[in-house]
């Protein structure tokens, strides 16, 4: 059933042999089987089709001969229904159908080798026309028994995961040599092909399930001694760090244990979920990635995190974990952790160590393994290290040959590369695209700056549209690249010649230093290949001049320009990539460009839908800040306040208390009059105090008590805002149990008024409302109702009937005439 629907339904795509059959044949009789052949070559001639079968039972030779055992029929040639004699009606019915193009025959049975000999010496010799087609036969061993199914369900799950050293396409021969590889059957299964048609072969299995990114990056990929160790270190221990120098190999190495189908001594099912860190990565977005991923690869984990409620994503990630078997493997790869930036180091330390936490308390089958360069201290205090060695020279001979570099020019590519796979990589690329042995480069920074000249083709790198592309990935984010609306745009931004046609044309001459993902929406998604390339346009690995540079505060500024032209705030869409982008990576872009005002608003403006992401990424930038930020800069202090509101909405209200009791005596020692935040001071202060008015009318009393006194020092008493922050003080007073003072209050600020605000400001407005407010709590109810049908007259006329504060005052006047108390 796994390998029909693999066939079928998935990567196959083939169309139904048999169109009034949903699935396989199962148990048919003798005659049922032979029916059911006829009919399928019958239609494969007709439609001038190829026809897979697949036939999985009990099989048998004798004098010579295939046969297979239908439901009814039994061993014993003499019996009344024998067995069937596949091959040999497999034959005869090959004979006089010149239009079937051809025929893939897949057999799991025992002693099905005899199958591939019968046809051998009896499908090509029929007739003449016989010999112009194509046929393959596949079997799960030679002469030996079969048992279990072993075979058509690794062919499945081969065919579902899909081949990394293969094309778009998975023929048999694929097929068999991965089998052979994983060694997991009990016998070597046996492959026939014959090829008389012309044309491309159109005897594919299935199309290649495999990523085409790893596919790229794993196609000539070398088994070394350090696949070894990392397999033994991570199947013993909680937390192990592979080390090595850029270009030795990290990447490649931790991509490759997600295929088994490259080394046995990878396991099926080793790692389940891998994740490339990213400078501006998170605990956020890389929990995110990982989620995603282990939806797909751990059973029961989909189902664990659809049961709970809507969650930051760390926290879903370590509570849906929590929720699993203590017996399930978990085997997570974070790769790169010298590429963070050392002020987001500390979130992906934490989700690190809740991993070895959980191994150690809950699931032993929790690991985790992370590579970084070895200068990079691992912030963890105990995990076991595997030290990669650089390339020996017969596995780079070995790599080299693969690609096809000529033996000649191996021994120099060989000493110029020095064991680092990067830069062997990089030569073999130079070599396979036809530039001469002459000019090979001597190193990463030598190769970037010649394949350079090479895409350019003698252009000029300013002003060209190739240097704005990739000013843009040299400052990309995402978690896979940045999406290809969102990099056209900025790249305009970044040269008036990139234009949409430009980019596309930059892209394909760009594409052997660029990976591109699809996203889930469909869209393309770009970066670059390996982190030395944005390392080398940056001039960040200490080179005072280069020929190829690019402005990374202009990439940053155009980015962050074009998600405000793409991506507006207050817009956010679950369903659109740039917005994704934009929640992870506006930010950054902005504090690269020292606009740390632009960060707090951006957080303020992109508001996640679950609470505790909030949370996350407040106190992510609030960490950020500290780092370079002095204490009482009113950004750390404003993000300082985000993380107590954020504390507070994701039901830590006792936290949230503590954080803003702190924040509030912290603002009151860094204020001063002439501070030139002082404004912006006072205003934080009346948000928080606002906020204890929720919880504590009388502690935002004396709050706003202590702001009128700060605001008038600072603005003066006739201010607009400091008559504002009086007005919002008498109704605290007013909240906080006495009307009657807040009645004086009013009344006097309303005199006090007179000369700085118009008397159809809305301040002016709110105050004669909140006088009438106090009225009618000191039981004045007529002077109430009067002064609100007075006010009521001015709002209309100068607000209009149908606002807020007329519809609040018509409400307020039918509370009062009821035995409700107004508000």
């Amino acid at each position: 059933m796994e390998l029909d629907a693999v066939l079928r339904q998935g990567p196959g795509d083939c169309a139904a042999a048999l169109p009034l059959l949903k699935g396989p044949l199962i148990d048919p009789s003798r005659d049922a089987l032979d029916e059911a052949l006829v009919d399928t070559f019958e239609r494969a001639n007709r439609e001038r089709a190829s026809l897979v079968l697949a036939y999985i039972g009990h099989g048998l030779r004798a004098d010579r001969e295939y046969y297979v055992l239908p439901s009814d029929a039994e061993e014993d040639h003499a019996a009344r229904i024998p067995p069937y004699p596949l091959a040999f009606r497999i034959a005869r019915l090959l004979s006089g159908r010149p239009l079937l193009k051809g025929l893939v025959l897949l057999l799991d049975t025992c002693e099905s080798g005899q199958g591939v000999a019968n046809a051998a010496g009896g499908w090509a010799v029929l007739n003449d026309e016989d010999m112009n087609r194509r046929f393959q036969v596949l079997t799960s061993s030679s002469l030996e028994p079969s048992y279990d199914c072993a075979f058509s369900r690794e062919a499945a799950h081969v065919l579902r995961t899909g081949l990394v050293r293969h094309g778009q396409r998975l023929f048999c021969p694929d097929l068999r040599d991965a089998l052979v590889i994983r060694g997991s059957l009990p016998h070597q299964p046996v492959f026939l092909g014959f090829d008389g048609g012309e044309g491309d072969s159109e005897l594919w299995l299935a199309r290649n399930r495999a990523p085409s990114a790893l596919r790229d990056e794993l196609r000539n990929f070398q088994p070394t001694t350090d696949v070894d160790a990392t397999v033994a270190a991570t199947t013993q221990y909680p937390l192990t760090v592979v080390r090595a120098p850029a270009g030795a190999g990290k990447t490649t190495l931790l991509a490759a244990l997600t295929r088994p189908e490259l080394e046995r001594a990878i396991p099926r099912g080793f790692v389940q979920a891998l994740h490339e860190l990213q400078p501006a990565d998170t605990a956020e977005s890389v929990s995110r990635a990982l989620i995603r991923q282990l939806r797909e690869t751990v059973p029961g984990f989909k189902e664990a995190c659809a049961g709970l409620p809507e969650l930051e994503q760390g926290q879903l990630l370590r509570e849906a974990l929590e929720r699993l078997g203590s017996d399930v493997p978990v085997r997570i790869v974070l790769d790169g952790l010298d590429q963070l930036r050392a002020d987001a180091l500390p979130d992906i330390r934490d989700l690190v160590s809740h991993l070895i936490w959980l191994q150690d308390q809950r699931m032993p089958g929790v690991r985790a393994l992370i590579s970084t360069r070895p200068e990079i201290t691992p912030p963890w205090p105990q995990f076991v290290p595997v030290d990669l060695v650089a390339a020996h020279q017969h596995t780079m001979e070995a790599y080299l040959d693969r690609r096809g570099v000529h033996e000649d020019a191996r021994p120099l590519v060989i000493e110029r590369s020095g064991g680092n796979w990067l830069v062997g990589t990089l030569l073999a690329d130079w070599l396979v695209d036809d530039y001469a042995l002459e000019d090979l480069p001597t190193g990463v920074n030598d190769t970037y700056t010649k394949r350079l000249r090479g895409i350019l083709g003698g252009e000029p790198w300013e002003g060209s549209a190739i240097k704005a592309v990739l000013t843009v990935l040299a400052v990309a984010s995402g978690t896979l690249g940045i999406p290809q609306r969102l990099l056209g745009h900025a790249a305009g931004k970044v040269h008036r010649s990139a234009d949409q046609s430009a980019v596309l044309t930059a892209l394909v001459r760009l594409n052997p230093l660029i990976v591109t993902h699809v996203l889930d929406s469909g869209e393309s998604s770009y970066a670059l290949f390996h982190p030395t390339l944005p390392q080398y346009l940056s001039a960040r690995n200490g080179r005072p001049t280069q020929e190829f540079d690019v402005d990374t505060k202009a990439g940053h500024r155009a980015v962050a320009e074009a998600l405000r032209a793409l991506a507006p705030r207050g817009m956010e869409t679950s369903e659109d990539p740039l917005y994704d982008y934009a929640a992870e990576a506006e930010a950054l872009h902005l504090w690269e460009q020292s606009d740390t005002h632009g960060v707090v608003q951006s957080l303020i403006d992109r508001v996640a839908r679950v609470p505790q992401s909030n949370l996350q990424r407040w106190s992510h930038w609030l960490e950020r800040f500290e780092l370079r930020l002095a204490p009482d800069d009113f950004h750390v202090l404003t993000a300082r306040a985000g993380v107590a509101n954020w504390t507070d909405a994701c039901g830590d209200f006792d936290g949230a208390l503590t954080l803003f009791e702190e924040l509030v005596d912290d603002l009151r020692g860094v204020f001063a009059p002439d501070h030139p935040n002082a404004v912006s001071f006072l205003e934080l202060r009346r948000e928080i105090a606002d906020w204890f008015g929720f919880h504590d009318p009388a502690m935002a009393l004396g709050l706003h008590q202590e702001l009128v006194t700060d605001y008038t020092r600072t603005l003066g008493p006739y201010s607009p805002d400091t008559l504002a922050i009086r007005n919002n003080t008498a109704s605290w007073t007013n909240k906080a149990g006495d009307p009657a003072a807040a009645l004086d209050l009013w009344h006097k600020l309303l005199a006090d008024s007179d000369g700085a605000l118009s008397s159809g400001h809305g301040l002016r407005l709110t105050i004669r409302n909140g006088i009438a407010i106090s009225l009618a709590r000191t039981e004045r109810i007529a002077a109430a109702v009067a002064a609100w049908g007075t006010l009521l007259e001015d709002v209309e006329g100068q607000l209009g009937a149908d606002s807020d504060l007329a519809g609040h005052i018509r409400a307020n006047i039918v509370r009062t005439l009821s035995p409700l108390v107004p508000t």
